[in-house]
């Protein structure tokens, strides 16, 4: 319960710092850049806080391959096209304030920073399931 909570005061407070949804005109394209933070954030926490580590990789493995399949996430392509932002502006996050390059307009750099903390991840949710059949 209590994972629960702080996992909900992390989408809140995202959600909260993420000035595109006030400036998306269109309802449905609010709800899904909601729905983006969820799921992103549970990329990052979801093993941590609720465990299910197998299934927690094997998502974030096929996030990651559909990812790299078509460039951006579909997510981002598709509420940016419900809210009128230019195609390639990213989901606007907390970690993009942590990536090393504070510049929004480097989508490489926010990629390259993505996937080395979703590698860190996957190597987490790894250890974690390899300690419970090494048993």
């Amino acid at each position: 319960m209590f994972n629960s909570l702080v996992y909900c005061i992390i989408v809140c407070l995202q959600c909260i710092f993420d000035h595109t949804i006030n400036s998306c005109e269109c309802r449905f394209g609010k709800l899904l850049i909601i729905v983006h933070h969820t799921f992103q954030l549970y990329a990052f926490f979801g093993s941590l806080l609720f465990g299910w580590h197998a299934l927690h990789v094997v998502l974030i493995v096929c996030a990651l391959l559909v990812h790299m399949k078509y460039g951006s996430c579909p997510l981002t392509v598709i509420h940016n096209e419900y809210c009128g932002f230019d195609q390639h502006q990213p989901l606007y996050t907390i970690l993009n304030k942590l990536a090393p390059s504070q510049n929004q307009k480097d989508k490489a750099g926010l990629v390259r920073t993505y996937y080395l903390w979703l590698s860190f991840v996957i190597v987490y949710d790894l250890l974690h399931i390899t300690r419970i059949y090494m048993k």
